[in-house]
């Protein structure tokens, strides 16, 4: 029995100890934090906060950079007119107000007239042309050399939006019913329907339905039918038209800051310019996908697509080849638009 309570005694002795000891040990290491992004970028897009284009952006374009790179960029998506306004885009992203940015090109014919010649009317009309254009056929670095170095940025390549429209608060029979009115537009599309007798004057992107709706302007250019439906214009007009001839009239290139681009890894050069690519491939199917679903959207509203005829057309396309021929007149622009035809001839275009 004593033999029996010693042996007893000597095991609870030794469990005791044992959980003693586990209990003494020490807890396992924590996880280590993960490493700190080497870059915090804001990033900028022009589409409204929320919106389906805008979270598309994000999406495709901000994310896939973040975990691609990953974890070594980390970005901050911002609207245009949250710390810039469109017309400035390229000069804040030059002085490093924002990181990266798509700006439209048809802001700034005043300093360079190519940086709308790939979304002039009349230009190329698929997502697969342009990035054979822009990549291959050696377009971007034209741009780069003969413009953008000098701005301080670095192209990354274009963000295509296809079917260009023009909004109208009234419906039209021709394009005659256009003489006198108040269009907000710039660039190729202030010069082309400037012609056409239509007043052009400027309005923020961001102001555009007020001035709509209020009756500061009859119409205008605000893009594609995507953005027709993404600033609600759908609730103020009674008309559409869409460019006969400019399925990919607007061009909205994305830029990063020439320095910091110089700066980075060629690993990440690799990454954000893949994910430029396929982004640009995407928002353009994105667009034309998203158009049918908009037309459904004007038709309930009693918004009318206007056809234009043989006569509208004819008017159009000389006023279109005057915009060529002036384009052709300045600084590197016969360069630029010989590139352009040329491609265009051996694509089947011409």
């Amino acid at each position: 029995m004593r033999k029996r309570l010693i042996l007893v005694a000597f095991m609870v002795v030794t469990l005791v100890a044992g959980l003693v000891a586990a209990c003494a040990a020490p807890a396992p290491a924590p996880a280590p934090a993960p490493e700190p992004a080497q870059y915090k970028w804001r990033v900028s897009q022009d589409k409204k906060r929320g919106s389906p284009m805008s979270e598309n952006f994000v999406n495709w374009f901000c994310k896939p950079i973040e975990e691609a790179s990953g974890g070594r960029i980390e970005i901050e998506p911002f609207a245009w007119w949250d710390l810039v306004a469109g017309a400035d885009i390229l000069e804040g992203v030059e002085k490093g107000t924002l990181d990266i940015s798509n700006t439209c090109s048809a802001y700034h014919p005043d300093m360079f007239a190519s940086t709308v010649t790939f979304g002039v009317p009349g230009g190329l009309t698929t997502a697969d042309d342009w990035q054979i254009f822009y990549y291959d056929y050696g377009y971007r670095d034209f741009l780069q050399k003969n413009l953008y170095d000098s701005k301080g940025v670095y192209l990354l390549g274009p963000q295509v939006q296809p079917g260009q429209v023009e909004f109208l608060t009234k419906k039209i029979t021709s394009f005659d019913d256009l003489k006198g009115l108040k269009f907000r537009s710039f660039g190729a599309n202030g010069a082309i329907y400037g012609a056409l007798g239509v007043s052009i004057t400027d309005v923020a992107a961001g102001e555009v339905y007020t001035a709509t709706a209020t009756g500061v302007v009859d119409g205008g250019t605000i893009g594609g039918l995507l953005s027709i439906v993404d600033i609600s214009l759908e609730e103020v007009i009674k008309c559409v038209i869409i460019e006969p001839r400019s399925p990919s009239s607007l061009a909205l290139p994305l830029v990063i800051n020439l320095e910091l681009w110089n700066s980075l890894p060629d690993d990440l050069k690799a990454i954000i310019q893949e994910v430029t690519i396929a982004y640009g491939n995407r928002y353009f199917q994105a667009v034309i996908y998203g158009a049918g679903e908009v037309k459904g959207i004007l038709k309930d509203k009693g918004v009318i697509t206007y056809e234009p005829t043989e006569a509208d057309m004819a008017k159009w396309n000389k006023a279109v080849d005057a915009y060529w021929d002036d384009l052709a007149k300045k600084p590197h622009e016969v360069e630029a638009l010989g590139m352009l035809k040329d491609f265009m001839v051996k694509m089947g275009y011409r």
